[in-house]
């Protein structure tokens, strides 16, 4: 969100000074916004003012992201100070100020914290090791959050604003939206390739195992692409991590009859949701067969 668009006139009207995570769908529904798709994960709502249409899109998937990334921010300076001040308390030569205020400034502003985290800085002499005689000057750190501009900062997230110089009839709102989250799917692939694609963490330091690793990221993320073009192909709403989640009680159990002391391997059998999944994404099975073959061959040593 920019400046000059939370001075529109509708912005007010248009959406709350606080959404509560409880209770966000009661609030977007007082307020005449209107479901998106199917799953109710994004919501938006048209004005049109001086012959331009304005359209605010709130998804909740990430404004329920972006809470819990300024939650892991915060708690991730707090770690820090503590960190800092343990250091700082067994110092053993002087600390001069400017270095730790220098330090804690870059740090609120790579976690977009500045103006949240109000901080505080406490000088302490710290007893002297021998040989030295003299206390030794250093500092404490104490940190606030301050809940109002935490507030503030939570008002815009998952909020999106889009100014359309095209009529209803040239371009409808559901079109511009489907347009925006396709190029926004682009930049969440880079997103989740780089994180990487919950695989962390990873360490690689050689050239072919970096590009390996690279490999199997794009991979992934092809694969996740896929699955969702499918889907939508049979007008399913799921998602692909839904999906996998559904798929996971599939799973190689470990047989033994006690009478005969005979062991095997079996498959769990698909229930008939699981079979509608495996239908949908042509696929017989949640492992081929022949793959399966192979694995409950070598799992044979196991028993």
């Amino acid at each position: 969100m920019t400046r000059a668009q939370y001075s529109l006139s509708f912005w007010e009207e248009g959406w709350p000074a606080t959404v509560p995570l409880e209770d966000w769908q009661a609030v977007v529904a007082q307020r005449g916004w209107v479901a998106y798709d199917s799953e109710a994960t994004l919501w938006y709502r048209e004005w049109t003012t001086q012959d331009h249409r304005w359209v605010l899109a709130f998804d909740v998937r990430r404004f329920r992201l972006e809470l819990a990334v300024q939650a892991a921010a915060i708690a991730a300076v707090e770690a820090w100070v503590q960190a800092k001040n343990t250091e700082l308390a067994a110092a053993r030569r002087a600390r001069p100020l400017a270095p730790l205020e220098r330090d804690l400034r870059d740090l609120l502003r790579r976690k977009h914290l500045t103006g949240i985290v109000e901080i505080e800085y406490t000088p302490c002499s710290v007893e002297p090791q021998a040989p030295r005689r003299t206390p030794v000057k250093s500092w404490q750190v104490s940190l606030r959050v301050d809940p109002a501009a935490r507030h503030a900062a939570q008002h815009v997230f998952g909020v999106t604003c889009f100014e359309i110089h095209a009529t209803t009839t040239q371009m409808s709102t559901e079109a511009v939206i489907a347009w925006y989250r396709r190029k926004n799917r682009v930049e969440e692939a880079f997103h989740e390739i780089q994180s990487p694609l919950a695989l962390r963490p990873l360490f690689l330091s050689r050239s072919h195992r970096i590009r390996a690793h690279g490999m199997a990221c794009v991979l992934a993320n092809g694969i996740d692409n896929a699955m969702e073009e499918r889907l939508r192909l049979e007008s399913l709403a799921e998602s692909p991590a839904t999906i996998l989640d559904a798929l996971a009680s599939s799973q190689i159990h470990r047989l033994k009859i006690q009478s005969t002391n005979h062991t095997g391997l079996t498959l769990t059998e698909s229930s008939p949701e699981q079979s509608a999944y495996l239908q949908a994404l042509d696929c017989e099975s949640p492992i081929a067969n022949t793959t399966l073959q192979p694995i409950l061959k070598a799992m044979q040593s196991w028993l």
